[in-house]
This record gives structure tokens, sequence and C-alpha cells, in this order.
């Protein structure tokens, strides 16, 4: 991601998230501490844009995001308005929000991390947003511990 991306907003770290795909739903991967998903965070300056490998894919090999700065209100429930809003747009260009804080699908579960410390939202991944991804129907969400920074995790509501 460029300078104005997530990554630089990270520290310039990237956060490469991994979700388990052997048998959707037997690996608990909903959930930010059963090992059916993974946050390995790198150094943004180490990135290098890789080729897919030939055979099969998924995903486009190119993805036209770009982040779109929007303030946040302070109040939650005006946030979660103005994001469901923003999902219900029809040109539908959102994929999620990064920074602010989550719009939760159930309820709250911001992760601790292994320091003691709750971790801070990082991002939020909707389902809809591109073909591929799958968290049950719902929506993905992406946390990092501000205090010992080596440790981030992922889960996912539906």
């Amino acid at each position: 991601m460029g300078e104005d991306g997530a990554a630089a907003a990270q520290g310039d770290k990237l956060l490469l998230l991994f979700q388990c795909q052997q048998h959707p739903g037997m690996c608990e991967e909903w959930s930010a501490a059963s090992g059916g998903n993974a946050v390995l965070q790198a150094d943004a300056d180490d990135a290098l844009p890789l080729v897919p490998p030939g055979g099969l894919t998924y995903l486009p090999t190119r993805n036209p995001l770009s982040f779109v700065a929007i303030e946040e209100p302070a109040d939650a429930d005006r946030a979660a308005d103005q994001y469901y809003q923003a999902l219900a747009a029809p040109d539908r260009g959102v994929v999620g929000k990064a920074g602010g804080g989550p719009v939760w699908v159930q309820y709250d579960e911001t992760p601790t991390c292994s320091c003691g410390r709750v971790m801070r939202f990082i991002a939020q991944l909707e389902e809809t947003a591109a073909p591929g991804l799958n968290f049950g129907g719902g929506t993905a969400y992406v946390f990092r511990c501000d205090d010992c920074e080596a440790e981030a995790r992922f889960l996912w509501q539906c």
C-alpha cells in the first residue's frame, strides 16, 4: 500500500491476513484465538509485489482499492449509521473501514494481547466487497497491540 494506505498508518507495517479454508466452519476461523486464522506483520519497506502462480485463482491479480478519508462521528450509533449508509450506497464502492471504531455485527469481541492490553482496532472488511472473501456471510475485524506491537488478531462475525 502507498503512503496513504493502511500500512503507513500502522508504523510502516503490513498486516497480512490468513484464514483457514480447508473445511470452512470447522477451523473456528471466526475466533481471534482459535488458530483458524492469523495476522502476520511485515515491514512495509520490504514489501514486493507478487505475481500470482499459474493455475486457478479466485482473486484478481490487481485490486483497484483506494482509501477515502471520512471523519467518523464520536457517537458510536451515528458512526454505525454512517458506515451502513456508505455500504448501501448505489455504487457500493465500500469494502470496509480503517481506523475509527469497529461497527460490530453482533457484540464487542475486542481481543486482548498476551501482554494483557486490549488491542486497538485497525480495520474492518466486508465479505460482500470482493469475490473470494468468506467471513460466513459477515464482517472481519483486525486488531493490533499498541504496547508490544508484536501481536495482531483477526476475527469475524456474521
